[in-house]
């Protein structure tokens, strides 16, 4: 995949523009050559390489440790990019997605590891007005559902369908239908 980011290779200069979906799979294989931050390097290239990408299906690496995730903001970005699924490590590499990089984005699913406070000050304060489709799933238990979980969804005034997966543990209160109603639901109709 790496050989596609080369300007030595024909095939890509040919579909390049042409290119408007994309479906990445990763495979176990006895001799990895892919590097900790393979996944980021090859998610940056996709994105540069094909300028007329609408959809993209980013799967999962069978190694835990090569979700895709950032470590400092990335320098990419799209504004074709309309539909996105990707397998993210950390919460903030969400963040990271919706901070205005893709701001053409209608459709957004994603499996994080591990929902944790970000070590660095996210603005997560940004409407996302395009957003119509947002998926989220963790097997993790999360503490941060109304500092970091409600806050995100607040910024998806336009969202029409919304597809939570996750373990929420809280001490204080009870997250049932009610809650999500207040919390989630009105919010979005206002």
């Amino acid at each position: 995949m790496l050989c596609l980011c080369s300007d030595k290779t024909r095939l890509i200069h040919i579909f390049q523009n042409q290119i408007s979906s994309l479906d990445i799979e990763f495979f176990r294989c006895k001799k990895s050559t892919l590097t900790e931050n393979g996944n980021k390097d090859i998610f940056a290239c996709i994105l540069t390489v094909f300028s007329k990408l609408q959809y993209l299906h980013f799967g999962k690496s069978p190694f835990l440790y090569r979700r895709l995730w950032f470590e400092i903001p990335p320098t990419i970005f799209s504004s074709t990019l309309l539909e996105l699924h990707v397998s993210l490590l950390f919460f903030i590499d969400c963040l990271y997605l919706l901070d205005g990089r893709f701001d053409q984005l209608q459709r957004l699913s994603v499996d994080i590891d591990r929902i944790l406070s970000p070590k660095i000050i996210i603005d997560n304060r940004k409407q996302l007005p395009n957003l119509k489709r947002f998926s989220l799933h963790c097997k993790w238990d999360t503490h941060k559902y109304n500092e970091l979980i409600v806050p995100l969804l607040h910024r998806m005034s336009d969202l029409e369908e919304l597809d939570l997966h996750l373990v929420v543990y809280s001490e204080k209160r009870f997250i049932d239908g009610y809650d999500l109603k207040y919390n989630i639901i009105n919010h979005l109709l206002q």
